[in-house]
């Protein structure tokens, strides 16, 4: 079948294929709920479509399962399975997916160069010894796809991959649009100590973590917020130990009886007879608020359930991609919700929804990923509750919020963003760092603006470049290059907008740039710059070249 894609999608793919050219190996990172599954049955099909053979490979049945039935959706093609008791390919088969645990001690039935194609779904998993085996055993392109490439052992998957053929990150997708803004509350557990909990093998030490974790007043402490915050919405619960989740359950359930409220909760882990865990799952995607479901490390990988609308972190970590896991599994938007969008009708709520306002500064960048902004921010689901718990670290350093959202923004835009948490002038995290940045990037426009700069000077978006390279003609060069202005200009698209711009303020009267420049150079407030009509600017040239001229004599003696 035919797919639409994203555009991001479409970029990933067209990215990736062009590493390949030159690279045997290459990683595609992209956050959880952007659509890795799709982006790498689109590759599959275009192999596929060439009359070559592809295999998958994934770690867990629930990627399998998910991966299966997008290759399916996608492609046409019913992949054979090779996984546990199932072993479907035969070397007539088109499309394989297998799990790696069981291909490793079936390879002899696969000649090296049988697939042309290997694509690696999770692929931070990648050193494991298993799944080196598995991908030496081919000699065919291979490609990872993966939301969380900084491993916990910092390890560099630069041994497996050659080269990095798109990056996405997390806040790329929440500014885009294409996610649910986090919004991240830290609840103090004051009895919480975790000094005492030792570090193995790159992480917190499961055991010991449980123990502390399970410490009456600490439960109290963390539980006790989180039904306050969250006690209407569906949740998901990260514990560390089954004996952690079994007091967690106990606790919420009695706390909850405590103050009368009606919450339903679940859980699994690892040792869930499959029926049973699929049962539970099911009722849980089936539910609505109110219901919490509790996990040891499941709801992580391919656990995607959209109308997640909080998550309750009681499992410290120091290892980022398992935080980045955890994390991801709230942040997708509503089905349906940023896809096929009408642009207009959308822009349209921003003077009109009291639910959009904040992000009516945005208008004029990037009006489509505004668009998906404003249906997430007026959906059911305009955001996701981050719940998580501070206490004494010891020694360790925890993975933050601020440690995933924080990596697009420059260090001084952190750094402002903690002080206005700190001091309570934002409680949101993400709208902090947002707040930061827009304020920096404000400063450096009125900069630019005051340098000469002509977009900076109209408040005018400079646009992306032209995909193909283009270079401005002639003509536009001319225009340009009469303004005398400090901004180098090689670009097309670059070159036709501020032509456009000009020509619009040329048919409206308003200032021309040369006035503007001059007034901003001397200090006038930009905004009403902007809008200046050309004879009121040249008065206040006029004045001001008067002024000068009063004052020189003086300045001569």
């Amino acid at each position: 079948m035919t797919y639409a894609g994203r555009v991001y999608q479409d970029e990933a793919i067209a990215a990736t294929l062009a590493a390949l050219r030159e690279h045997q190996r290459v990683i595609v990172c992209m956050p959880t709920g952007t659509g890795k599954t799709i982006c790498y049955s689109r590759l599959a099909e275009l192999y596929l479509r060439a009359g070559h053979r592809v295999l998958v490979l994934a770690h867990r049945e629930e990627l399998l399962e998910q991966g299966a039935e997008k290759l399916e959706a996608i492609t046409g093609i019913l992949a054979a399975f090779e996984q546990a008791a199932r072993a479907e390919a035969t070397l007539d088969s088109q499309l394989v997916i297998a799990s790696v645990p069981s291909l490793i001690n079936r390879l002899d039935r696969f000649p090296p160069d049988h697939f042309k194609l290997v694509i690696l779904d999770e692929a931070h998993h990648a050193l494991a010894t298993s799944f080196l085996s598995v991908l030496d055993h081919f000699t065919a392109k291979t490609v990872g796809f993966t939301a969380t490439p900084n491993r916990g052992d910092e390890k560099a998957l630069a041994q497996v991959f050659g080269a990095v053929a798109y990056d996405m990150t997390l806040a790329d997708a929440i500014g885009q649009g294409w996610l649910v803004p986090p919004y991240v509350e830290t609840i103090e557990c004051p009895s919480l100590d975790l000094a005492r909990v030792r570090s193995r093998s790159g992480e917190l030490a499961a055991g010991d973590l449980g123990r502390v974790l399970s410490e009456i007043a600490v439960l109290r402490e963390a539980i006790g917020p989180a039904l306050r915050r969250a006690a209407g919405l569906k949740a998901l619960v990260f514990c560390a130990t089954r004996a952690h989740m079994a007091c967690v359950a106990a606790c919420i359930r009695e706390m909850a009886e405590e103050r009368q409220l009606e919450l339903h909760v679940s859980s699994l882990d690892g040792t869930t007879p499959p029926k049973e865990r699929a049962q539970i799952v099911d009722a849980f995607r089936r539910a609505g608020g109110g219901t919490w479901l509790l996990n040891i490390d499941v709801a992580t990988e391919g656990f995607d359930v959209a109308d997640v609308d909080a998550l309750i972190l009681l499992r410290p970590t120091i290892v980022r991609p398992r935080y980045m896991q955890q994390i991801g599994r709230g942040l997708r938007p509503l089905a349906g919700c940023v896809d096929g969008l009408d642009v207009d009708e959308q822009l349209a709520k921003l003077g009109a929804d009291p639910r959009v306002r904040h992000l009516q500064p945005l208008r004029g960048r990037d009006d489509a990923a505004l668009a998906r902004r404003i249906a997430i921010a007026t959906s059911r689901k305009p955001r996701c509750l981050i719940l998580d718990f501070a206490g004494n670290a010891g020694r360790h350093e925890l993975v933050s919020p601020l440690d995933l959202l924080g990596g697009d923004f420059e260090p001084v835009e952190v750094r402002e963003a903690q002080r206005l948490v700190d001091v309570g002038l934002s409680p949101d995290l993400w709208a902090a760092l947002e707040a930061a940045r827009a304020a920096r990037a404000a400063k450096m426009a009125d900069r630019l603006a005051r340098a000469g700069d002509p977009f900076a000077l109209f408040g005018l978006a400079v646009p992306s470049k032209s995909r193909f390279g283009a270079a401005p003609s002639a003509k536009l060069l001319a225009v340009i290059g009469a303004l005398r202005s400090p901004r180098r200009i090689q670009d097309a698209r670059e070159a036709d907008a501020l032509v456009r711009e000009l020509a619009r303020r040329e048919a409206a009267g308003l200032a021309l740039y040369s006035q503007l420049a001059l007034l901003a150079r001397l200090g006038h407030p930009l905004e009403p710059l902007r809008a200046m009509p050309r004879r009121v600017a040249a008065g206040l040239v006029r004045d001001r070249a008067r002024e000068a001229w009063a004052r020189a004599p003086r300045e001569r003696g």
